[in-house]
């Protein structure tokens, strides 16, 4: 399950695990991006920049079963 938030120029995505955990990830997906390309995420799904393509990026690679390391902050 994912959820996606846009409050004052700051990006949200909230996702909970098939094993009940809760993970949450703000703006900058840059790092994000890097884990799931290590993985072999679709290139076709690598293209594009900011926040929008992130937020459209990540629930493609948690839904695929990546690793992806929410920020520190923000677990």
């Amino acid at each position: 399950m994912q959820g996606l938030d846009w409050q004052g120029g700051c990006a949200w995505l909230a996702s909970v695990t098939e094993d009940g955990n809760f993970l949450r990830y703000r703006s900058g997906f840059g790092p994000a991006k890097a884990e799931m390309k290590a993985q072999g995420l679709a290139p076709e799904l690598l293209t594009g920049s900011g926040d929008v393509a992130g937020m459209v990026r990540l629930p493609h690679g948690l839904r695929a079963g990546m690793k992806v390391t929410p920020m520190a902050d923000d677990q």
